[in-house]
């Protein structure tokens, strides 16, 4: 739905040709919106998402997938029409267990972006970008222990890496967005009170030692409790408890 200037109610987003339900998920200044348009399913998720689209006014235009017409969904776009989000590879991960991240321009296409390189990390979610293309999400384990991350021109980096975030001893569990001065938002879980917190995360140019980066494996390997895995859970349009 979007709300008309100058009418007394909101007006429906026209969807794609053959679909039945739909969501819009974010806009920019420009008015361009991006949402899913598909068939009625579950939620947000699954079938629901079997396209992402972006429309530009009013105008629904089909952006492509990763290999599926399945949980393809934009989560943000920014000022230049750039678009991230998630969807799925294969017609067979219907429960969205492997999702990846996705970055999408009008010059490049869509391109995927892979969870980070850890061990069982199966599975990335794109949440925000700025202006310089830069992009952050998370990327998780099939049980949702996650980490969050920041992509940037083909390069993906852990943001628990000290090398990327000097002098921060909680574990950043979800980037969700960044701005065009490149400063990160999201939630970080405390392992010595168990406490899940905001954080702010502003760019700094100062170098660190190679001692530090055994950290960023130690982070890898934490217990994230049950309450943190639900709603990461509920936010992959899971319900918890009928996982893997």
């Amino acid at each position: 739905m979007y709300w008309n200037y100058g009418s007394t109610s909101p007006n429906a987003l026209p969807l794609l040709s053959g679909d039945s339900s739909g969501a819009a998920t974010a806009i920019n200044d420009r008015g361009q919106i991006v949402g899913i348009s598909g068939s009625c399913d579950q939620a947000v998720g699954r079938y629901t998402a079997k396209h992402a689209v972006v429309w530009n006014n009013g105008i629904p235009t089909d952006i492509g997938n990763l290999g599926a017409e399945l949980w393809i969904t934009p989560m943000a776009i920014n000022q230049r029409g750039d678009i991230v989000g998630f969807g799925a590879t294969s017609a067979d991960d219907v429960q969205g267990n492997f999702l990846r991240a996705f970055f999408w321009s009008k010059k490049t296409g869509i391109k995927q972006i892979d969870p980070l390189p850890i061990v069982d990390h199966v599975f990335s979610q794109a949440t925000g970008l700025n202006d310089s293309g830069q992009v952050v999400g998370s990327s998780c384990t099939v049980e949702g222990v996650c980490l969050g991350f920041l992509w940037q021109n083909g390069v993906l980096k852990d943001l628990n890496d000290p090398n990327v975030t000097p002098g921060f001893n909680g574990v950043i569990i979800n980037a969700q967005d960044i701005n065009d001065d490149g400063e990160i938002t999201g939630r970080a879980f405390d392992p010595a009170t168990g406490e899940i917190r905001t954080f702010l995360a502003v760019p700094d140019s100062e170098s660190t030692t190679s001692k530090e980066s055994v950290r960023s494996k130690e982070k890898a390997r934490v217990v994230v409790p049950n309450n943190l895995r639900q709603m990461i859970w509920q936010q992959r349009g899971k319900v918890f408890g009928n996982q893997p």
